[in-house]
């Protein structure tokens, strides 16, 4: 017995010394390192071992020691887009990732539209999906999912594995970010990778770090969610954590390197709209600040129209700071779908040009394409004429103009704050002019500005009008 207990701690201690080289499941074969950049290779060893990366892109030695605590961390230079290259990382025994991408890399993040599968689930499948899928055998295209993992404190990792793109994993991969992320793939010809951490129901809340929220001066007091959480009298989803996302699906991927983050979330925070823009505005801060990139670039999906249950018209609340956060960050853009929402289904099947959306948004405003539009008309302001109100947009320019015979949802009020249906017409110089038989005096316009709208007001290059409204009335 003695002689069994001595060879079992001696292959326990041999196990626990073969491990103390460690690094995040992100790290691994097939995985896509952001191309022209100084990316972030990182790990464990032994506390004050030296460290060594090899690559086969560079012919530079890096080396390092790991710190007191074993934590090491080295940035390599990587040069223009390739494939089948290699990575060895070396501190008394060795690491070695194969198969190894310098591309694009883009977290594709949010709730439940965002992790709605290429493939569709059981209420439904995407509309013309199978038209992606049968294209899907892209060995340029490597895809990242992480298990969903709600945690009270940071965790380091949350292994999953990089994945080659063909029918079967682009089938089970998000249909948003997969779109996305393909039409990257044509335009730029680079190969890309994509990293899914969305889970449905979730709110922002909890994918900003506890740190963040304090600073931020979220309490329970002024917190929907936050008050759930502290009430343990009332059940919360562990998708309403606060920071419990952070920390369970955003921190293991800090600070792999990356190109910028696709988002696609807001229906959990219609319960509390009023607060979304300071919450929104604030998780993007801290995601750039926990990542050091302090222009990382955000592709905002806004919310598609729906009845809510509330009744309340929440959700144009939403899509209101949705803009706002965008109009305010030249880094963040939003992705207009008021044309492509359900009036009985929170997950529309219209996957597709919402991924294309995004994509034309990246290539114009991260890649630099020349011609593309940088986003949607977004209103400005106002000036009222007689009886007929002028509204002004910011936009690329080309003009306005309505799928079908009137504007959907285009409302005017007097100063008795009640709204009648109003007509549109577009002018030459992309201004519209508004008006209502009931409204001799108008003084606000609103279009789309409910929960259910079928957006039917576009830009010339075809980008949706977002709602809005020009007052700052209660509902």
């Amino acid at each position: 017995m003695k002689i069994i207990h001595v060879l079992f701690i001696f292959l326990l201690t041999s196990a626990v010394s073969f491990a103390e080289l460690s690094m995040p499941a992100i790290f691994g074969d097939n995985m896509v390192l952001q191309r022209n950049s100084e990316v972030a290779i990182y790990g464990s060893a032994k506390p004050k071992e030296r460290v060594s990366v090899q690559v086969t892109w560079d012919k530079e030695s890096y080396r390092t020691r790991a710190d007191e605590n074993g934590k090491w961390r080295i940035d390599i230079k990587t040069g223009d887009a390739s494939t089948g290259e290699w990575v060895k990382v070396t501190a008394g025994e060795s690491l070695e990732f194969k198969n190894v991408c310098l591309g694009e890399v883009w977290i594709c993040s949010g709730q439940s539209n965002m992790a709605r599968l290429l493939r569709g689930r059981g209420n439904g499948p995407i509309e013309n999906g199978f038209s992606v899928i049968k294209d899907a055998n892209r060995p340029d295209i490597r895809l990242y999912t992480l298990p969903p993992v709600s945690e009270p404190i940071p965790q380091a990792d949350n292994p999953s594995e990089w994945l080659v793109s063909d029918h079967e994993t682009a089938a089970a991969f998000s249909a948003v970010g997969y779109v996305f992320g393909k039409e990257l793939n044509d335009y730029l010809g680079v190969p890309i990778g994509l990293i899914l951490n969305a889970w449905g129901g979730s709110s922002v809340e909890a994918w900003i770090s506890k740190g963040k929220l304090q600073m931020m001066g979220i309490t329970e007091q002024n917190n929907y969610y936050l008050g759930r959480s502290a009430d343990r009298s009332v059940k919360t989803n562990p998708q309403h954590e606060p920071a419990a996302l952070f920390n369970g699906m955003l921190h293991p991927l800090i600070p792999f390197t990356v190109k910028g983050v696709i988002w696609y979330q807001g229906e959990a925070n219609t319960v509390d709209a009023a607060s979304y823009a300071q919450l929104l505005g604030g998780m993007i801060a801290d995601w750039r600040a926990s990542w050091g990139i302090q222009k990382l670039p955000f592709y905002i999906v806004q919310l598609a129209p729906y009845t809510y249950p509330t009744g309340r018209d929440n959700s144009a609340l939403v899509r209101e700071a949705q803009v706002q956060v965008s109009e305010a960050d030249p880094y963040v853009s939003t992705a207009v779908i008021l044309d492509l929402g359900l009036e009985k289904d929170i997950h529309p099947p219209f996957k597709i040009p919402v991924g294309e959306r995004l994509a034309v948004l990246a290539l114009a405003n991260t890649y630099g394409i020349k011609g593309f539009p940088k986003g949607s008309p977004v209103y400005q302001s106002m000036q009222v004429e007689k009886s007929q109100v002028r509204l002004r947009f910011n936009y690329d320019g080309g003009g306005l103009f309505v799928k079908g015979d009137e504007i959907n949802g285009l409302e005017v009020a007097g100063s008795d704050r009640v709204f009648h249906p109003a007509t549109g017409n577009a002018t030459g110089q992309g201004d519209l002019l508004v008006s209502s038989e009931a409204v001799v005096a108008p003084v606000a316009v609103r279009y789309g500005f409910t929960d259910w709208v079928q957006g039917n007001l576009f830009s010339i290059n075809g980008f949706p009008v977002s709602s809005f409204r020009t007052d700052d009335w209660d509902q």
